[in-house]
């Protein structure tokens, strides 16, 4: 008797304990495309519980010529990984990615991502406080088109149904134990 009092109250202890964390989100950049005909790709890790930007490696490449030529746009990565940083703007839905020496990637998403993941456009509004653009030294060329995906975060299960999980475990296993079977050899 002693076992299963023992047994009962952890099971009350995981069924009280505090609520499970879902692990941030890893987003996809799906064609992405400027309107000089640039392409953008990339991941990125994002925790809409906190707010925070994990790991992310995010390229842009393709400018046309004129852009090339005449603005200095080349293909660039801006990557966690490189030194780079990132932010998030809640009041704009944007989310700047900085590479440093002018260079940057700010994706404007159409509403606020979420750990349940998805897909959600990039905004293409020009009327918008931050284009979702390519940024070189202030000046930026627009995304046409794009989203981001995810199939968002994996199924955490809470702690009261581990102590239900538990709590079955050890009823079936206190009713195998006080079965009583014979055995016989033949």
């Amino acid at each position: 008797m002693n076992h299963f009092k023992m047994t009962m109250a952890a099971v009350a202890a995981l069924a009280l304990g505090s609520a499970a964390q879902a692990a941030p989100v890893l987003w996809t950049m799906d064609n992405v495309t400027l309107f000089d005909g640039a392409t953008a790709s990339g991941t990125f890790t994002y925790d809409a519980d906190t707010g925070t930007i994990g790991s992310f490696d995010l390229s842009v490449s393709g400018h046309i010529p004129f852009f090339r030529d005449n603005f200095g746009f080349t293909d660039y990565t801006v990557s966690s990984s490189s030194g780079g940083t990132a932010s998030y703007s809640s009041q704009y839905n944007t989310f700047f990615f900085d590479a440093g020496a002018g260079r940057s990637l700010d994706l404007t998403v159409t509403s606020s991502l979420t750990n349940a993941g998805g897909t959600v456009p990039l905004s293409l509004d020009t009327n918008q406080a931050f284009f979702t653009a390519d940024v070189l030294n202030g000046f930026g060329i627009q995304a046409i088109s794009g989203s981001v995906t995810s199939d968002g975060a994996g199924a955490v299960p809470e702690a009261a149904s581990w102590a239900m999980m538990l709590g079955g475990f050890g009823l079936v296993g206190g009713a195998m134990r006080r079965r009583k079977v014979a055995v016989s050899f033949a």
